[in-house]
């Protein structure tokens, strides 16, 4: 009876303990406090042994080095990854420096994971890391894209690299909201007279593309580059919101123009 009574005691002293460790903030967040040595192997055995078990399911294509499937991935890494995982030629970014885990740099060898497990990565994220679940917003093809450009790449210099990314046509996007000042000239602009039609105009002539109704807009710009005869279109989608236009989606491509030598 006694040995229980010292065990329950010995209980509500740890779980008051924790209660006073979590609610008393005692446990520092700041991503520029790192782990203790022992905390930080068990997250890591935790996150390596995580992401196993979640690729097992995980069927590649038959084909991850096709040449064109690593030259989308190429374009995917320079507008999403490039940042935190760096590319040939960079040294570091601004924004990796102050994450914590620091993400690997999967231009050096030894980085990799297999191409299942990179798949996983990709598309589901890492908790606490920094590490996006792209697959909420990219469907399997482009995470596979991706995760065999990265198979690729410690073994690219930068100019190997450069020329991949600009291999045929490129893409980039950018997501989120972005407050625009509230502007009555610019809703007369936004408003349509045909609510309904959701269609961007474009004319083709001067690269000016717009679409106008009450809760959404997109607006588009082509225009040719005679030094290297690629045309680049940009193309914004507005969101009406009380406080004004917000922009919600950015997306910018690269093609060879009509005529182009190749």
């Amino acid at each position: 009876m006694k040995l229980l009574k010292i065990a329950l005691a010995v209980v509500v002293l740890l779980i008051v303990a924790g209660v006073g460790f979590v609610y008393g903030g005692i446990f520092n967040v700041a991503a520029d406090d790192p782990h203790w040595g022992l905390t930080q192997r068990v997250l890591e055995a935790a996150r390596d042994h995580s992401i196993v078990a979640g690729a097992r399911g995980v069927q590649a294509p038959p084909k991850l080095d096709d040449p064109k499937l690593i030259a989308a991935g190429a374009q995917e890494y320079a507008g999403m990854c490039v940042g935190c995982h760096l590319a040939p030629g960079m040294e570091d970014t601004e924004i990796r420096t102050g994450l914590y885990p620091k993400p690997p740099n999967l231009s050096k060898p030894g980085e990799q994971r297999k191409p299942a497990e990179t798949f996983w990565v990709i598309k589901h994220g890492l908790k606490m890391t920094g590490m996006p679940a792209w697959g909420l917003t990219h469907d399997d093809q482009r995470i596979w894209s991706m995760a065999a450009f990265v198979q690729k790449l410690p073994d690219l210099s930068k100019p190997q690299y450069d020329a991949l990314v600009g291999q045929g046509e490129g893409a980039g996007h950018m997501h989120g909201e972005i407050s625009m000042p509230h502007d009555e000239e610019a809703d007369e602009h936004h408003r349509s007279d045909n609510p309904s039609d959701n269609d961007a105009q474009e004319d083709s002539k001067t690269g000016a593309q717009s679409s106008t109704h009450e809760q959404g807009d997109s607006h588009s710009h082509t225009h040719t580059d005679p030094a290297d005869a690629m045309l680049s279109t940009e193309t914004m989608v507005l969101r009406k919101r009380p406080g004004g236009w917000r922009i919600v989606h950015i997306h910018w491509s690269n093609r060879p123009a009509a005529g182009a030598a190749t």
